[in-house]
C-alpha cells in the first residue's frame, strides 16, 4: 500500500489500557559480551559470552516417532555449541 494510506500516529502519546505499577529499580546486573565472528566453515555468527546458538539435533516430541527406529544416541551425544 502507498505510504499516504497510513495515518501518522504519535506513539509517544500511547497509554496502557490496563495501567501497571512501576517496577522497582533493578537489583541485579547481567553483563553480556557480544561478539560477531566468522567460524572456521566461513559462516558468520553472533555470540554472547563467546557462545553461539546452533539448532540442536535432538528431535522434538512431534518428530520422536520418526526417529524411533533409528539409533537415537547419535542425536543426544552431539554437542551443538561451536568453539568461539
Amino acid at each position: 500500500m502507498p505510504l499516504e494510506f497510513y495515518q501518522h500516529t504519535d506513539d509517544t502519546l500511547f497509554v496502557p489500557s490496563i495501567p501497571q505499577p512501576q517496577l522497582p529499580p533493578p537489583d541485579k546486573v547481567i553483563e553480556l559480551e557480544v561478539i560477531f565472528d566468522t567460524m572456521d566453515d566461513g559462516t558468520n555468527h553472533a555470540m554472547f559470552n563467546s557462545k553461539t546458538f546452533n539448532m540442536p539435533k535432538i528431535p522434538t516430541v512431534l518428530t520422536q516417532a520418526e526417529y524411533a527406529t533409528q539409533n537415537i544416541s547419535r542425536f543426544f551425544l552431539t554437542d551443538t555449541r561451536r568453539p568461539g
